[in-house]
Formats: C-alpha cells, structure tokens, sequence
C-alpha cells in the first residue's frame, strides 16, 4: 500500500487558489453583439457550430489553467510518495543539517544505565554517521563559549570526539537565542534543504513555534514527571561569634516538580569535603531559603559548593 505526505503541507492551503480560473471563466465571458437580419436560418447554424467549438476550446482552457495552479502548489509542498515495491536508497539530498544538544542541568539525569546527556551524544553520534561529503553540519550546545569555539558548519561528517567533549553547562543560553542563530549559519550555506534537530530531554521551555528553518525535536527518553531539585542564590554572610569570624552561607532550595519531595539531603563542600548536612522536605513548586554555617579554621580563600543529593541527578 502506497502513502502520499507533503513536507511543507503547510502549504497546501494554496490550492484554494484553483478556483480562481473558474470564477474569472464565469463572470468575465463576453456577451455576443445582437444583429438583426432578415433570414438568420443559416447564420444559425453556423453560429451553434461555431459556439460548440468555443466551448470545448474553453474548457480544456480551463481545466488547464487550475492544473497549473495545483500543480504548482504540490510541487512547493514538496511531495513525497511512499511505494512498498520501491527499496530505500543509501543517498539523500544535499542537506544542511544544525544538530543543536541540550546540555543545561537537566540532561544529567540519569536514566536506566547513562544520563541523558550521554543519550543525547549518541544520538547526535548516529546523525553524523549517516551524512556524506556534500551534507553540512553544524553543531551547537546551549553553551555559549563551547558554541563560540567549535560551532562552525562543516562539509561532511564531523569528528565524533567533538560531540563526546560536550559538557554540562550551568548559565544554559536561552534555546531562542540557538535557533536564531542556527538559522543564520545555515542560511550562509546557501543549501536549500536545511534542518535543525534539537535532542533534549523536553526540560527545556518555551520552545518556538514557528522557524524560519524547519525544526524537529529528538526527545532522548519518555516523557516522565521527574524529581527537579535546585540550589541556586547563595549569599554568604560574615559575622563574629565569641571574637570569631562565622561565615553564614544562605541558599534557596527549589522544588520544579508537581510532586512533594521528602527527605531531600542538602551537603556544604568546601576544599572537597563535606562539612555539613541537613535533610528537609518540600512541597511541590515550593522555594524554601536555607543556610549552612562555615566555621573557617585559618584566614585566607575558601571555595565549594552546596548540592541537593539524588541518586538519579549525579
């Protein structure tokens, strides 16, 4: 069984337009000059011959005038019929291709045996395996400086070792700010089959709903309602406690999940040891403001960092 689809059937509504021949062949038809003669038996006959010959002629004028309308609205569709008969071929078009990888927070979740991020590069590690020398590729993270040193277009496949030293970045850009400029180094390819590929765990929001290139999202797992848990704001504070400097470390703690989360284990990392450790609860979408208190044992520069534990977020 055969299957007809259209890749811009956005388009189609364009056929509408076909009907326009048929109106200009009702209302724009000439009215025949009346002349009178005294014996018209003749004239007649000659003008029913005559008038049939028009008619048919307009007709296969007009048919012909809403086949070309139609016609050219499929071929602007960009038809393309499937035939089970038919073996797939190994080549494709010559196509620009932006392979944009989400690499905020969220894709460190881990899901059955690798995080999503590691999903996400095996993925974008598949679509570069399949391209051939007359593709282009680009590829972009939602990491600023990462796309400033390797988000070039390349003819042909990639080194697959620059996908693999993607990281997880912690000020993501906002994905608006990537396809707009996905769009702007495919459209400096001068390509006219260009695509953009967004693999992502579907964390990120909002996502454009209309591109000037045609975008198609890879989700790297099912969508799932998931623990999403954050640290973020921390402000220390010093003050003196029986003639000794304490440093107060408050934090906020967000719940981005619509379930409550218990017993959420919060640690302080300094000099990559932990310090301290408390447990609280939150309610869903709730932001609770914390603290840890740091009692430095010598002057001088300390660094760390406070997480949320959660065996599926490493």
């Amino acid at each position: 069984m055969f299957s007809l689809s259209f890749l811009n059937s956005g388009l189609l509504f364009l056929a509408a337009a076909s009907v326009i021949p048929l109106l200009i062949h009702l209302f724009a038809r000439r009215k025949p000059q009346r002349i009178i003669f005294s014996t018209i038996r003749f004239i007649k006959e000659s003008q029913k011959h005559r008038n049939k010959k028009i008619s048919i002629k307009n007709l296969i004028l007009l048919l012909l005038r809403i086949a070309i309308v139609l016609f050219t609205v499929f071929a602007i569709s960009r038809p393309a019929l499937k035939l089970p008969f038919l073996k797939k071929g190994t080549s494709h078009p010559r196509t620009a291709i932006a392979l944009i990888i989400d690499n905020s927070f969220s894709m460190d979740y881990l899901v059955d045996s690798r995080t999503e991020l590691e999903a996400a590069k095996s993925m974008a590690g598949q679509i570069n395996r399949m391209l051939n020398s007359e593709d282009q590729l680009l590829v972009l993270t939602l990491d600023k400086a990462w796309n400033n040193l390797n988000g070039n277009v390349i003819s042909g496949q990639i080194d697959n070792n620059l996908i693999e030293r993607i990281e997880i970045t912690p000020l993501p850009m906002l994905f608006s700010t990537v396809v707009a400029e996905a769009e702007e180094k495919l459209r400096s390819t001068h390509t006219p089959n260009r695509e953009i590929y967004f693999i992502t765990d579907n964390q990120i929001k909002p996502i454009p709903e209309r591109t000037a290139v045609s975008l198609y999202i890879l989700p790297t797992s099912r969508p799932q309602d998931r623990m999403n848990l954050s640290v973020g704001n921390v402000q220390p504070q010093v003050s003196l406690i029986d003639r000794a400097a304490v440093q107060t470390l408050s934090f906020e703690l967000s719940n981005h999940s619509d379930r409550p989360f218990e017993d959420a284990i919060l640690k302080l990392v300094v000099g990559g040891v932990t310090l301290s450790e408390q447990i609280t609860d939150l309610e869903p979408n709730q932001k609770k403001t914390l603290s840890f208190t740091l009692r430095p044992d010598s002057t001088g520069w300390y660094s760390g960092y406070i997480e949320v534990k959660n065996e599926r977020l490493r």
